[in-house]
């Protein structure tokens, strides 16, 4: 099943602080998540395009959306990454409890 980058980098580095994976178990796994992430991202742009959803508010609303958020302080912005990692990874840890 397809794992978020977010919630493997917190929850595989405990596995791995408690002793049931190996540093290279974690690395793999954090290469693996993050390819198929990214790859994923990369096919889901290509349809979007193919699509033709982006029209021209669409578009706009992305281009705005992305300006605002890459434009931010950085560390309000890492700390809501953070933050973000955190909800996603208890999220994922209440999933399998």
């Amino acid at each position: 099943s397809g794992q978020l980058f977010t919630g493997n980098s917190a929850t595989v580095a405990a596995a791995r602080f408690e002793g049931f994976v190996s540093w290279h178990d974690l690395w793999r796994n954090w290469a693996v998540s993050l390819a198929g992430n990214i790859a994923g991202c990369s096919i889901f742009a290509v349809l979007a395009i193919l699509s033709q959803i982006m029209n021209p508010g669409s578009a706009a609303l992305a281009i705005s959306s992305a300006v605002g958020k890459c434009s931010a302080d950085f560390l309000p912005t890492v700390m809501k990454a953070v933050m973000c990692n955190w909800m996603v990874s208890m999220a994922v840890f209440m999933a399998g409890a």
